[in-house]
């Protein structure tokens, strides 16, 4: 059974007639039957354009007909039209080589195209992978062209895609982005925990070999810096009372006397800074002037 004919642009007046007569003759219509037929498939504005058709013309099966073909045939503009959109044609990805080949000469038909100017159109759409084969076989008909094409087709591995792979990809990188993001939030707290803790005052005391506790300080990477604990200044002095001189040398490695650098207030090692030595604020028990010990004073030694 026919389709019905809305007469509208898109729908092709030729293909559709030639399905309506085949169908006919297959029933075996006569013209009446065939005119019956014909005006129960109209519709639309197919079915207003019956209307208006005078009765010498619906009664008529031949005059009928040549009216229809005449008010919806394709015009001659229009044939420009459809000849570009056949030339630009292309084969679809999952379009087979039959029905590609078989709608182009369809529409070579319905522009009056020749046979070699419908070889050169359908190769231009074909598939690159099956063009390349049938442009080696080098067909001199349609038939030829379509053999090639289908052998062609049949040697291409069709890429299969697998949603559920896709998605399943999709999902991995989203975890990876997370995890990355987790990580790096990590990082920087770990790094700000261990800013945190060299920054964080700690107080540690050292004892010497010689009695003498000192404090160094971590808030910083600095070597440590020893502050001395002026609570044991009183037996330094009382040493040099005694006539016993302080020690002025060390011995090293290689078992020689080298000597040490000395403060020149209280005796002892060099300060890092004139505030930790003992001696400021001190009296000397010798010139009872202030700032040095009895040890360092040089009062005798200015007076011979």
């Amino acid at each position: 059974m026919p389709a019905l004919y809305k007469g509208t642009a898109t729908e092709d007046v030729e293909t559709w007639l030639r399905h309506f007569l085949n169908y006919c003759a297959y029933k075996d219509y006569t013209e009446a039957k065939k005119l019956n037929l014909f005006k129960l498939l109209l519709t639309g504005s197919a079915a207003i354009w019956l209307e208006t058709l005078p009765s010498d013309i619906t009664d008529s099966w031949g005059n009928l007909q040549t009216a229809f073909l005449t008010r919806y045939s394709t015009p001659e503009l229009m044939r420009f039209k459809s000849a570009r959109d056949w030339l630009n044609r292309k084969q679809g990805p999952s379009e087979s080589a039959d029905d590609f080949v078989a709608s182009m000469q369809r529409l070579a038909k319905s522009i009056g195209a020749d046979d070699q100017m419908t070889r050169f159109a359908i190769l231009n759409g074909l598939r690159p992978e099956i063009a390349t084969y049938v442009i080696q076989r080098q067909p001199t008909n349609v038939k030829e062209l379509l053999d090639a094409a289908r052998i062609g087709e049949m040697c291409v591995i069709k890429p299969e895609t697998d949603s559920t792979v896709t998605t399943q990809i999709a999902q991995v990188q989203d975890q990876l982005r997370q995890l990355t993001a987790k990580l790096e939030t990590s990082r920087a707290s770990t790094v700000m925990s261990v800013e945190q803790r060299l920054r964080a005052p700690s107080s540690k005391r050292v004892h010497l070999v010689d009695g003498r506790t000192a404090r160094y300080d971590t808030r910083d990477c600095s070597p440590r810096r020893y502050v001395h604990d002026y609570r044991h200044d009183y037996r330094h002095d009382q040493d040099y009372d005694n006539n016993r001189q302080p020690n002025v040398f060390v011995r090293s490695s290689s078992h020689e006397a080298q000597p040490r650098e000395q403060c020149s207030k209280c005796g002892l090692r060099v300060h890092h800074s004139l505030h930790d030595c003992p001696a400021i604020n001190k009296e000397c028990f010798k010139c009872a002037r202030m700032g040095h010990l009895a040890r360092v004073c040089t009062s005798d030694r200015q007076t011979e």
